[in-house]
C-alpha cells in the first residue's frame, strides 16, 4: 500500500481517525499486512482503529531522514 501511495520510509505522512490528526515520518515495512498501520501508543492519542493516511512531504533528499522512525 505504501508504495501505491508512493509513501517510502522517511516521509512524512498525515494520519487521521475520529477528527484527530497527526504527522510522523514514515518507516514502511514489509513485516506489516497490506493495508496495516503501526502507530506507537505515545503518538497515537485518540485515533480510532480505522485510520486514513495521506503523504505531507518527501525526505528522500535527505540522507538522514531515510529510515528513521
Amino acid at each position: 500500500d505504501a508504495e501505491k501511495r508512493q509513501i517510502s520510509s522517511g516521509d512524512t505522512v498525515g494520519i487521521r481517525s475520529n477528527g484527530d490528526a497527526i504527522a510522523l515520518r514514515a518507516l514502511v515495512s514489509k513485516s506489516l499486512s497490506p493495508g496495516a498501520v503501526r502507530v506507537a501508543e505515545e503518538h497515537a492519542g485518540q485515533l480510532g482503529v480505522s485510520v486514513e493516511v495521506t503523504k505531507v512531504s518527501s525526505n528522500r533528499s535527505s540522507p538522514e531522514g531515510r529510515g528513521a522512525a
